[in-house]
């Protein structure tokens, strides 16, 4: 059982910062974005800046009014620690310092960072967690160097990952980052008409650590949260018809705001490229051709009861 509700930041991952699909996020009431400022797209070689992709970033946000959690990754091909891949942890963490100081002196409304994401899997972070809670320490002061306002959110983990957070904090990473995140793409899941509280067990156990460093004050954002869609019936086992997503995308949101130390909850994704042969890419509120699916309207609806 959860507490009763209260209010939280409720937005979505996006890729797609053209004017139409920001016109859908406004008339989906959302007000947050979680968004990337690739490194590599920003820092093409040492020192040889190219601000064009962040800019728009930035910029569609403020047109329409809608508030960024930046995620600050991935590795610069030319810095990465297996040479041209951006997926592996940099090679040279003063290039990646240089990259994370001129992001946050460049915009100054820009308020929160989450650092990295899913350091926790090998996909995407081929170091120790040793070597992420010093990415860590040195990017939080860093940014707080130039931006004492700033909002540092340890990077969301690939799943509620307890185990890796208790290694961050063997590894005193309490006092380097404001915010802790995290991903999960299993709550509410109904089998049968039950839900699934396992996720929600995990992030007590999660919050039960937090306070036993002295971090009770601080909460929990889960920067991931979704729901692949089928393009036909039954194309995957264990995957939602788009229709499911209307009961999940409410149980979700209302299981999270009744959790009083999560903060935050973004969904993935708003857009999609959805194929019938890919189902691993169906997890938008839109279609490919901007039509709402019925997350979208659900999202929608949850947003204007919720004020």
């Amino acid at each position: 059982m959860t507490a009763p509700q209260k209010k939280i930041i409720v937005g979505v991952m996006n890729f797609d910062f053209s004017d139409a699909v920001m016109a859908r996020a406004v008339e989906a009431g959302i007000t947050w974005m979680r968004v990337e400022l690739l490194w590599g797209a920003t820092e093409q070689a040492r020192n040889v800046w190219n601000w064009s992709q962040s800019d728009r970033i930035v910029a569609q946000c403020q047109k329409y009014g809608i508030q960024c959690l930046a995620i600050l990754d991935y590795s610069a091909p030319w810095a990465a620690s297996i040479p041209g891949n951006q997926f592996s942890a940099p090679a040279d963490f003063p290039a990646w310092l240089n990259y994370v100081a001129a992001v946050v002196q460049r915009y100054p409304t820009m308020k929160h960072f989450e650092i990295w994401n899913e350091p926790n899997h090998e996909s995407f972070w081929n170091l120790t967690p040793a070597d992420y809670a010093d990415l860590l320490e040195l990017t939080y002061h860093t940014i707080r160097h130039y931006r004492a306002d700033a909002v540092v959110h340890a990077g969301g983990t690939a799943g509620i990952d307890v185990d890796w957070y208790k290694a961050l904090y063997d590894l005193r990473v309490a006092g380097h980052f404001d915010v802790l995140d995290v991903h999960s793409y299993l709550f509410r899941q109904r089998k049968g008409g039950v839900a699934d509280h396992t996720e929600g067990d995990k992030l007590a156990a999660i919050y039960a650590l937090m306070k036993s460093h002295g971090d009770g004050a601080k909460s929990i954002w889960v920067t991931e949260v979704g729901w692949s869609t089928n393009p036909t019936p039954n194309l995957t086992p264990g995957k939602f018809l788009e229709t499911d997503v209307t009961v999940q995308v409410p149980d979700c949101l209302n299981y999270l705001s009744g959790n009083p130390y999560v903060g935050a909850a973004f969904i993935f994704n708003f857009t999609e490229t959805c194929k019938a042969d890919n189902t691993a890419q169906c997890w938008g509120l839109l279609h490919d051709d901007l039509t709402l699916k019925p997350g979208f309207t659900a999202l929608q609806k949850w947003i204007l009861s919720h004020g």
